[in-house]
């Protein structure tokens, strides 16, 4: 359940990001005005951690990274390459490297 609502949350952020900027490009400066999908981007390190720890900025960095920066997917853990440019694979990392044990992952 938390695994699918991080998803989703994900590909709802990348949606409105786009549709924000076709807006732009047309003209129409709506970026400032809408930001609860903040929100929505600060609730992903909540589900995964217990406390406010450094791990939950490590989070929201990861989010932000993977959400805005137009980079090669990739992520290096003890030299061993994690591509996580689906979605499913960024979530499955998240939960893997920064969840905690008791977070039902279905």
């Amino acid at each position: 359940m938390v695994r699918d609502y991080i998803i989703e949350t994900l590909l709802k952020i990348k949606e409105h990001d786009e549709k924000v900027h076709a807006l732009y490009t047309l003209g129409v400066d709506i970026i400032d005005f809408d930001n609860s999908f903040s929100q929505l981007e600060k609730s992903i390190p909540t589900l995964l951690r217990k406390e406010k720890d450094e791990q939950f900025g490590y989070i929201q960095d990861l989010v932000g990274w993977w959400l805005y920066e137009d980079v090669d997917k990739i992520i290096y853990v003890d030299d061993i390459e994690v591509n996580v440019d689906k979605v499913e694979d960024f979530v499955d990392y998240l939960l893997r490297e920064y969840g905690t044990n008791d977070i039902p992952t279905n």
